[in-house]
């Protein structure tokens, strides 16, 4: 009864494993890869196997050739779990080929040592077959060769265990679902040969292939879950690598997980390398490149300036809790240049060129400032606009407009701002800049458009001058005292007029 018990505890093991062989064969050979979960599914099924057989066999000798045999298996199946443990974390082909096939030596060694094993007791000093029923009981005396490849194995499984562990921490915390699989795995491969060592369980029951099976039940998940991860990180690559942006992808502690070919391309193009694992790095890189105005970064070392505006955006998990960021670079240098070209012409009047009302409203708030005192104003109108427009046509009203902007241009000071903010309407802020010299701009101001010759019509426009000294003076008040000053001189144009009518247009 007992030998039944025991091959109905391994059978269903076995069967198991023959179907992961299987499906595994099956689907890897389509897709070519992992052939060492396969050698290492062989090695596990193998390994039921010839428990089984020594159940099912009452011959001594035979039992004692399937020991044997059972022996080769089990001195390979760590090596494989060791190099699919390496090939799942895409380690495998780091390590030096030469190192990959000294692995392979004591396994091999083994295998040639137990077939041959009739001849000479390396492996075996003494193998006696106490009893076949009710349980298979032997007296084992090891060789010197048995001590090296336990030793081995063991080497082996702790390097896999480490390996293990190492990289599962170091996968971002969204990733971690397949390696969780594998340490799983692994740990009740260590639980089983605990086991064995520690007498837990009676002799005759094998729980180190029993711990393993279960363990390659756990590997076959994390492959299948793996597949899932490694599609969706495949696409997420491809969709990232055809954006036009720079994004990386930071865990908790912002360090950098992964980035995208356009982000890689373009930071290696500044000379900044992403080597670095801390995205601070990045930032401190490009500041030290130029300067940063709120989430915008102006990298001016080099040929062509560049403005990128950074975006940090929070990936949580299903309850909310933060577990990594997403940082995004986006280059907006067309748009800035675009945008301070458009705020640029949105304020140039576009008939004479000069700034238009809303540029002025912008000055005067700037200018009136105590620095800028005394802070001149003065105040234009176009004189016979109206009869130029009615008797020779608005085409020489607008050129009246750009010949008086011109001369406006060419005689105001670099400090002063000038501005057309109306129809006739023009007006001037100079800072600095006393009575006396306020006059003095203005009579210039006239002797040049007098000195405009050969035109249809009269340049002419009346002007008006205040100054305000003190900051706690309004400058709302200072701009309509120069308006009334400059319609009193436009009441002086007109009385002139009428005393000579050869100054009319037309």
């Amino acid at each position: 009864m007992l030998i039944r018990d025991i091959f109905l505890i391994y059978l269903p093991f076995a069967v198991l494993m023959a179907v992961i062989l299987i499906i595994e064969i099956n689907r890897r050979l389509k897709r070519r890869e992992d052939f060492l979960f396969i050698l290492l599914c062989f090695c596990v099924v193998s390994w039921f196997i010839c428990n089984l057989l020594m159940l099912l066999s009452g011959n001594i000798a035979i039992v004692s050739l399937l020991y044997h045999i059972k022996i080769i298996f089990v001195g390979f199946s760590p090596v494989f779990l060791l190099f699919f443990m390496m090939k799942f974390y895409r380690v495998f082909d780091k390590v030096p080929r030469f190192l990959i096939r000294l692995m392979l030596v004591i396994p091999s060694l083994t295998a040639v040592v137990c077939l041959c094993g009739h001849w000479h007791n390396l492996l075996v000093t003494r193998f006696d077959v106490v009893s076949l029923t009710p349980v298979r009981n032997f007296t084992i005396i090891w060789g010197p060769w048995f001590w090296v490849h336990t030793a081995h194995s063991y080497i082996l499984l702790m390097a896999t265990a480490a390996i293990n562990l190492i990289h599962h921490f170091r996968e971002p915390k969204f990733y971690r679902t397949p390696s969780s699989f594998m340490l799983a795995g692994v740990a009740i491969t260590l639980l089983s040969n605990i086991i064995i060592i520690a007498h837990i369980f009676p002799s005759f029951l094998d729980t180190t292939v029993i711990g393993v099976g279960l363990s390659l039940f756990l590997y076959n998940k994390a492959i299948i879950s793996n597949d899932k991860s490694r599609f969706a990180r495949y696409t997420q690559k491809q969709i990232l690598h055809y954006l036009d942006l720079y994004i990386f992808v930071l865990d908790e502690k912002q360090k950098i997980v992964d980035s995208n070919q356009p982000a890689v391309e373009f930071f290696t193009s500044q000379g900044i390398s992403l080597v670095s694992a801390r995205f601070k790095n990045i930032t401190d890189a490009l500041l030290e490149k130029g300067k940063q105005v709120e989430n915008d970064f102006y990298i001016e070392d080099g040929p062509f300036p560049v403005i990128l505006n950074l975006r940090i955006h929070d990936l949580t998990d299903e309850s909310g809790n933060i577990i990594g960021y997403i940082a995004v670079f986006t280059d907006v240098t067309q748009n800035r240049m675009l945008i301070e070209r458009l705020e640029a012409t949105a304020k140039i009047d576009t008939l004479t060129g000069l700034p238009n009302r809303g540029a002025y409203e912008g000055a005067k708030k700037r200018l009136d400032n105590p620095e800028y005192l005394p802070l001149a104003v003065i105040v234009g109108d176009v004189n016979l606009l109206k009869d130029v427009n009615d008797n020779m046509g608005h085409q020489y009203g607008d050129m009246m407009l750009q010949k008086i902007a011109d001369v406006l241009s060419k005689v105001c000071p670099e400090n002063c701002f000038a501005a057309r903010i109306g129809g006739d309407e023009f007006i001037l802020l100079v800072p600095e800049s006393s009575p006396e010299n306020s006059a003095a701009l203005m009579e210039k101001i006239k002797a040049e458009l007098s000195l405009q010759k050969n035109l249809p019509f009269t340049l002419s426009i009346s002007l008006g001058c205040s100054v305000k000294y003190d900051s706690k003076e309004n400058l709302d008040d200072v701009i309509t005292l120069a308006d009334s000053l400059m319609y009193e001189d436009k009441k002086a144009f007109k009385e002139s007029i009428g005393k000579n009518k050869s100054r009319l247009p037309g």
